[in-house]
């Protein structure tokens, strides 16, 4: 296999899980030589990273062997066309069109699939190119846990949300609320400035992680964060319980939860991170491990 064509997309609806991953893999294939990927996309990547950015293309090339779909819920119709350029492999595909692919892989949970299928592999979760960059800028250092919470609101939050996350933060808690462009410091119930720290620092630094269902859990997972789950829906709510690996406080549904009972869990869940401190070098060891295991899958399918 010498050429992937790797289909996503990004959008509030859709969050930034699937754009991220997939630069993450085009990014890990690309520079260490495994095979030329390519990411389909008229659009600009929301990544001030543009080193990837020449493996960027606006059709798929017609020399490709394999079409990777990140974006959910596929159409029988959609898979077919793709057919007509490469074999196509779905991931984490809820839709019709699952069945029309050529191969399928979860990574996350899936509740309409039996436990146990050979379809889920999390030993080959792929975290976010911004969290995997970032990572691997810190070299050999040692974080100590002294921010109290990271708070990931979701791709293009609006500011009632962001205020209503803000509310949240326990009194006396100190609280990063995780942007595109910059991270919001919080310190009792206001806004203080801003946090001069990379993604990556912010969640090695953080005793918890509060987020919907999503890549930042898993990422916090193996920074060794105190994991908080705040959904947006039933469907994110039980795929949070499905994820039992993760050890997520869920809290269920954002429309329907206490606030003030939410704020009390997580003023406890502060109180006792998994650990004091983390090594960078750690951390990007499980995400190279991923990336290899993720690589070694697609190349099985070739046999």
């Amino acid at each position: 296999m010498k050429n992937i064509a790797i289909i996503t997309d990004w959008n509030p609806g859709l969050g930034s899980g699937h754009i991220q991953r997939m630069a993450a893999l085009a990014d890990f294939l690309n520079k260490n030589d495994i095979c030329r990927a390519r990411i389909i996309t008229a659009r600009a990547l929301p990544f001030t990273d543009t080193s990837f950015f020449p493996w960027i293309a606006e059709k798929i090339p017609g020399n490709t062997d394999l079409i990777i779909r990140d974006m959910r819920d596929s159409t029988g119709k959609e898979i077919e066309a793709l057919q007509a350029s490469a074999p196509v492999l779905v991931i984490d595909d809820n839709g019709a069109g699952r069945q029309q692919a050529d191969f399928a892989i979860d990574l996350l949970p899936n509740p309409d699939i039996q436990p146990g299928s050979s379809a889920y592999h999390p030993e080959s979760f792929i975290y976010g190119h911004s969290f995997s960059s970032s990572i691997a800028a810190l070299g050999n250092r040692v974080f100590q846990k002294d921010i109290d919470l990271a708070i990931y609101p979701g791709a293009g939050a609006p500011p009632e949300h962001l205020e209503y996350l803000i509310r949240l933060v326990p009194e006396g808690a100190t609280a990063v609320i995780l942007g595109g462009d910059k991270h919001i410091l919080v310190t009792g119930g206001s806004v203080t400035g801003e946090v001069r720290k990379s993604y990556g620092e912010i969640i090695l630094s953080s005793r918890a992680i509060l987020s919907h269902f999503g890549i930042t859990l898993y990422e916090g997972f193996i920074a060794s964060a105190r994991l908080l789950a705040l959904n947006p829906s039933d469907y994110h709510a039980h795929l949070t319980d499905l994820a039992t690996d993760l050890a997520v406080i869920n809290l269920g549904v954002r429309d329907s939860a206490d606030p003030v009972m939410i704020s009390n869990i997580i003023a406890q869940a502060v109180k006792n991170p998994p650990a004091s401190s983390i090594s960078a070098r750690e951390v990007l060891n499980k995400i190279n491990m991923g990336l290899e295991n993720f690589t070694k899958l697609i190349f099985q399918l070739d046999k």
